[in-house]
């Protein structure tokens, strides 16, 4: 799924592989350079690896899966933590936010010489 993320996107996706019986192994993000981040949830169905994918526009609240899998809330605070994501509900909180670069794996424009 890319370009975007509709009403039942995440959620929808979420509560679909949950019925499946799909464990929640990851969920990685990826600036991809162009405004947008890429997000890849990583699901283990039956002993193999599925991935779902969303393009988002990096400034985009995203829905919060942690209701439908627990363990989501650390793996998308991660993605707020290394990636300036927002996901509905939750705040920042991995890593030590006075000490920490704020959204170090976001790219940054090349500075002018």
């Amino acid at each position: 799924m890319s370009g975007g993320v509709e009403d039942r996107g995440v959620r929808g996706m979420a509560g679909g592989m949950k019925g499946r019986g799909a464990r929640l192994i990851s969920v990685i993000g990826r600036d991809r350079g162009d405004g947008t981040i890429e997000l890849v949830y990583l699901f283990d169905e039956g002993g193999a690896m599925v991935d779902r994918r969303f393009v988002v526009p990096a400034e985009q609240e995203i829905d919060s899966i942690s209701d439908i899998y627990a363990g989501a809330a650390n793996m998308e605070r991660e993605n707020i933590d290394l990636l300036g994501m927002r996901f509905k509900g939750l705040e920042p909180g991995l890593l030590l936010v006075d000490k920490s670069v704020k959204a170090p794996l976001r790219k940054r424009p090349k500075e002018e010489e």
